[in-house]
């Protein structure tokens, strides 16, 4: 993957396991955003830029993953407006549409990515969604993620 900065807001498990992937494979400091601070002692020992900020996340990384549950959309996105213009959003949370994403965070290139719960152990499948406004070099930086 290319030196761009991933970004990763939630700490939920299937966030967590992403991140263990790009942490094993040695990539450029990721940051993680939460609401709880516990779940990011573990992750900041391991030299992730932590924070309970999500708009510094996105202030901060080129490729955002969002992996907080559908329900808490509402309360997040209004939060990154602004900063992800021109970046890179996956939302992998199911039952949020593109349309409502690209609403709320107008100009971000939007990729739907669902991941299955073997990933939590190192040994899933992820179904990625391109869409047409995503530059083909950040497109394939979101397939390398996965």
């Amino acid at each position: 993957m290319d030196e761009l900065i991933l970004g990763f807001i939630g700490a939920g498990n299937m966030n967590s396991a992403i991140l263990n992937g790009v942490l094993s494979q040695g990539l450029v400091a990721p940051w993680l955003s939460n609401r709880s601070e516990g779940k990011l002692a573990s992750f900041q020992e391991r030299g992730v830029h932590t924070t309970t900020d999500n708009r510094r996340v996105a202030e901060q990384a080129g490729v955002i993953v969002l992996g907080v549950k559908p329900q808490m959309f509402g309360d997040v996105l209004p939060g990154l407006g602004g900063v992800t213009a021109g970046k890179c959003v996956v939302s992998i949370a199911a039952g949020v549409s593109t349309a409502y994403l690209r609403e709320m965070l107008p100009g971000a290139h939007v990729v739907r990515a669902m991941p299955n719960t073997p990933l939590m152990v190192g040994v899933g499948a992820t179904a990625v969604a391109e869409a047409p406004d995503v530059p083909p070099a950040l497109f394939q930086t979101v397939l390398k993620l996965f």
